[in-house]
């Protein structure tokens, strides 16, 4: 009797790292705009949240947040507008990441 076990390839994890950059460069739909999901632009997002945090831990005056989608036009937030924003896509980002941590974790 040969025994053998699923033995994870390069290729399939590669495949699934793939898939996984292909779904984040599809971009994430706001409030009938597309904005960009890749890593960089995912920081970008992240950083200009903590620029709003930081501007309301020192009670600074609140100004409007300007943002640009993927199509390159300018989108206007309110700074809760875009922490809600910043919020919903980094839960995107995670769910994408973890998906993909799942389906390379089921291989072995």
């Amino acid at each position: 009797m040969k025994i053998t076990h699923k033995t994870p390839t390069p290729l399939r994890r590669g495949q699934i790292s793939s898939a996984r950059d292909q779904t984040l460069q599809q971009g994430y739909h706001w409030r009938e705009h597309r904005f960009q999901s890749d890593p960089a632009s995912h920081q970008q997002i992240l950083n200009r949240a903590q620029q709003i945090l930081l501007a309301r831990a020192l009670d600074l005056p609140e100004q409007p947040v300007w943002f640009r989608d993927a199509d390159n036009q300018r989108v206007e937030f309110s700074p809760a507008e875009f922490l809600q924003f910043a919020h919903d896509a980094s839960c995107q980002h995670e769910q994408i990441w973890h998906t993909s941590f799942a389906e390379k974790d089921a291989l072995t």
